[in-house]
């Protein structure tokens, strides 16, 4: 190994640790971003469930507080279903909500009663 002049072995060295320090950086940047933003699929299930159609009276749209959905759903009159992916699902749920990702939702509901069952379990 031949020796190298001190100003390039310190330019050597600090380009290293430069490289080194800057991957790093990103790597953390990266997977700081990736864990504090929402997916761009979720943010646009929430913008796109959370009203009524284009075109449906307002009047057939309720909104149900919390306490309102524990009595209904206390009562077994209703069942809600959790049109989030099975993952989030998954993550937290209400107890006796029933899961159908909102992709299969339409086509879930088109079904006859006994078919809907089978579909579910």
């Amino acid at each position: 190994m031949f020796p190298l002049p001190s100003s390039l072995q310190g330019t050597l060295v600090f380009s290293m640790l430069s490289y080194l320090l800057s991957r790093s950086f990103c790597q953390v940047v990266a997977e700081v971003n990736r864990s504090s933003y929402p997916t761009f699929g979720s943010v646009l299930r929430a913008s796109t469930t959370s009203s009524p159609a284009f075109g449906d009276s307002s009047e057939n749209a309720s909104v149900v507080t919390y306490s309102q959905l524990k009595t209904m759903l206390s009562s077994g009159n209703i069942q809600l279903f959790d049109v989030r992916n099975p993952d989030e699902y998954q993550a937290g749920r209400i107890s006796d909500s029933v899961n159908i990702p909102l992709g299969n939702l339409e086509e879930s509901l088109k079904l006859s009663s006994s078919s809907f069952s089978r579909h579910l379990t």
